[in-house]
């Protein structure tokens, strides 16, 4: 479709010019630029014309051709004065000529043409080694440019061009003074692979610099060249993908018209496409109201920009659209699914319930018209929406829709999905009284359970012996026994030689697996959502048909059960033993603890300086208190014994007038590898200040306390309590309030065990950044390394004579 944002190209070359994207490599004889594969090269331009606003009244476009015939097509950008740039990654080693083109054919400064030679990549990244995602051949799923399958496990980070800070940061721990490298780093480390964010075009959300100088009609390149270009290229440089839209429902096309849309559209096209991208076309996309274009809905204003987007798009990155909640059969996912431009799903299962039903996914995974599909939306880690929105939410939801045939899970959580930077004045989306959709700041969400166990969901997969053949069974009988239970789930391959289930009943039943492959000797092993780490499993085969144990315990667990070896090696664990038995005496000694991180109870005062009430966990005065800031959420202690102990006891001490939550203990002596000792996630909180005094077993280092999130109370037994309460205007819920006295870890004394000194998973991120690398994590399942800082090259331009 050919729109009045023209389709020519224009580009032109400025003797000199040094990139702006990484480092400068010396040029390649006969070539005018050299970049590596997979790697972004800028070419900047002068124009000779003078515009009133060049946003507006000139485009810019190149022609990037491989000497074996593959063309690349880019629109350039605006950079501000007479300045004008191309970004060009190539795709394939080798020479490249490009040939440019403005829609003002007066411009001579933006008419050119030259080479680039494509080298391999140097880089260790998934992408630099890989290449840019693609669809697989099936399109059931993703794989990078060279076929090497490719796991999605995205991260939440709505409107962060706009919120999200790069040159400032309030993290408490190892200040690297960046928000968004803090938050990247983190999510590498625990190997996440996607980055999913847009554009609100609003600007200036968070109190940073706008990028409009009109809302609409006049860009400001300085904020793109200093900001976001940066955050994009940390982003892609860390090896995540970046799943970017171009705005939000009816909040977009009701401040931009559609034309206004569409030459943000093309800018940012023509700064980023060069990246390793998957267009969401932007949040929520389906909304039918109607828009600031006159006779144009938002859904009819954003299908447009969707086809400008694939117009424009000469990498043919895959491409699709946030969605509301829906099912295959609703009007709108029709139109979707008929649209040319569209190949992926990203759904919304949404927020509240326990979880969508299989039917749910099945709607879009039987078409004829096979498309990947993502869960790109699901009952996000506590956020303030009521509901199921708690611990357990984000690992039901990853779990359910990668066995219902998604290729891929995003993930979410209270603080960092809606940008939210300080506890108390407004920034993202937070007003710091709990009545907006955020409990917590960025810096709480870092570390919250759902954030490990969706790396451990992931990490199981990868290790199966292919999980791009599994085949989800839905409710069909003829797989399984149990299949018509939405609470248990079945997949596997089509020869029966694999098949996985996942069970989060609420009791320990499963059932029969029908179909596995006649004359093969079988492996089951449970694994745990929580650690993990597998645990051998007792499964009766007879012929084609095989017997299942009962769970562990009531939890949710996955079983495996293959003839074929598993990709990568396992960790296994012991079965959880229940030490209650022990008694509650306390024996041992105490330890001084050689630090203590309890980021729950860290918030900043008006003047924005932070109140640490840490220290109020092990001073060993009852007078002294630890209160979370949010009273609603999970909350994670972490001890560091310095070394690791022969451990006996814990004894928890919550304040009078107080309760304790669900809670669990575990050890660890690297920070990363853990162990539950004790879980008492099935029992009522502990109220009034009655101490909890814990038997532990094991020698450790490192002990985490992790508080679950507190339970609804009715508004009658709150105030009939003498107990501390909080009310959420918001969901109009009452919560019993949480507050600390002390904690104490007793041991027999230092174990022979010397584990390396390592970062904490609290800290890696942090010292991460400040070394330009993402530290190695030794995963529950399997050793994966993730380096960031890979270096983007791009060569001066040969001196002319």
């Amino acid at each position: 479709m050919k729109r009045w944002l023209s389709s020519l190209l224009c580009l032109t070359l400025v003797c000199g010019a040094t990139p702006v994207l990484g480092s400068a490599h010396l040029f390649a004889e006969g070539a005018d630029y050299e970049a590596e594969l997979w790697s972004p090269v800028e070419i900047k331009l002068t124009s000779t014309v003078s515009y009133d606003n060049a946003y507006t009244d000139a485009e810019l476009d190149a022609v990037f051709t491989h000497e074996d015939g593959t063309v690349i097509k880019t629109p350039g950008f605006w950079d501000g004065g007479q300045n004008w740039a191309v970004r060009f990654s190539p795709t394939k080693t080798g020479v490249w000529t490009y040939t440019t083109t403005c829609s003002n054919a007066e411009d001579t400064g933006l008419m050119t043409s030259g080479t680039v030679k494509a080298v391999p990549s140097a880089g260790s990244t998934d992408t630099a080694k890989h290449g840019f995602v693609r669809l697989s051949d099936n399109k059931r799923y993703f794989v990078y440019d060279d076929g090497t399958p490719f796991f999605w496990l995205g991260d939440t980070n709505w409107q962060a061009p706009e919120c999200v800070a790069w040159d400032e940061s309030n993290y408490p721990y190892n200040e690297n003074g960046s928000m968004l490298k803090e938050e990247v780093d983190n999510r590498v480390a625990k190997g996440f692979t996607v980055y999913q964010t847009y554009f609100s075009c609003k600007g200036g959300e968070q109190g940073l610099k706008s990028y409009w100088v009109t809302t609409g009609r006049k860009i400001r390149p300085d904020v793109f060249r200093s900001r976001v270009d940066k955050m994009f290229e940390y982003i892609h440089n860390s090896g995540m993908v970046i799943a970017l839209g171009f705005g939000l429902h009816s909040g977009t096309p009701n401040l931009l018209k559609e034309d206004q849309l569409l030459r943000f559209v093309r800018y940012c096209m023509a700064r980023y496409s060069c990246y390793n991208i998957v267009w969401i076309t932007g949040q929520e996309i389906t909304d039918t109201k109607d828009s600031l274009t006159k006779g144009k809905t938002c859904m009819d204003v954003w299908m447009d920009t969707a086809e400008l987007t694939a117009e424009l798009d000469g990498y043919h990155h895959p491409q699709g659209a946030h969605m509301y909640p829906m099912t295959m059969t609703d009007a709108r996912a029709l139109r979707l699914y008929s649209a040319d431009w569209h190949n992926v799903w990203i759904l919304q299962g949404g927020h509240g319930g326990k979880t969508q039903p299989k039917s749910f996914y099945r709607s879009y995974y039987v078409l004829p018209n096979v498309k990947p599909v993502i869960e790109g939306e699901a009952n996000y880690e506590e956020i303030n929406c009521g509901g199921f929105t708690g611990y357990n939410a984000p690992r039901y939801c990853a779990w359910k829709s990668i066995m219902c045939g998604c290729a891929g899970f995003t993930y979410g959580v209270s603080g960092i999905w809606a940008s939210c930077y300080s506890t108390t004045r407004r920034t993202g989306w937070f007003n710091g009284k709990g009545g907006s959709y955020s409990y917590e700041p960025w810096y709480m969400g870092l570390n919250k359970p759902g954030s490990y166990e969706v790396m451990y969901m992931k990490n199981f997969f990868e290790t199966l012996p292919d999980w791009t053949t599994l085949v989800p069974r839905f409710n069909d009988t003829h797989y399984a026994s149990f299949a018509a239970d939405d609470d248990k789930l079945v997949s596997s391959s089509e020869d029966g030689k694999t098949f996985v289930c996942y069970f989060f009943n609420g009791d320990q039943s499963t059932g029969t697996l029908l179909k596995l492959a006649a004359g093969q000797t079988y492996t089951a092993m449970w694994y745990n959502p929580l650690t993990g780490k597998f645990l051998p499993a007792d499964v009766s085969v007879n012929g084609t048909i095989a017997q299942l144990p009962q769970k562990p315990d009531k939890a949710d667990w996955a079983l495996v059960v293959t003839c074929e070896q598993m990709r990568k090696s396992i960790k296994t664990e012991k079965p959880y033993e229940d030490l209650s038995s022990r008694g509650s005496a306390v024996t041992g000694s105490a330890v001084t603890p050689a630090k203590v991180t309890a980021i729950g109870g860290i918030s900043y005062n008006n003047k924005q300086v932070m109140v640490d009430l840490t220290a109020n966990l092990y001073d060993n005065d009852a007078s002294t208190l630890w209160r979370p800031f949010a009273d609603r959420v999970s909350q994670t202690i972490l001890y560091d014994l310095g070394d690791a102990h022969k451990l006996t006891h814990i004894i928890i001490a919550p304040a009078e007038k107080t309760t304790l939550p669900r809670y669990r203990i575990e050890g660890s002596n690297d920070g990363k590898d853990w162990t539950i000792i004790v879980n008492r996630t099935d029992l009522p909180a502990v109220k009034d200040g009655n101490n909890v005094s814990e038997p532990l077993a094991g020698d450790f280092r490192y002990v985490k306390v992790l508080l679950l999130v507190a339970d609804d109370i009715t508004e009658a037994e709150a105030k009939a309590s003498n107990l501390e309460y909080y009310y959420n205007e918001y969901t109009k819920s009452y919560y019993y309030r949480t507050a600390i006295t002390g904690i104490t870890v007793y041991s027999d004394g230092v174990s022979d065990i010397r584990p390396a000194d390592t970062d904490t998973a609290d800290d890696a991120g942090s010292k991460a950044a400040k070394s330009n690398t993402v530290p190695v994590v030794v995963m529950a399942v399997a050793a994966v390394a993730a380096v960031a800082g890979v270096a983007v090259y791009a060569l001066k331009p040969k001196k002319k004579p």
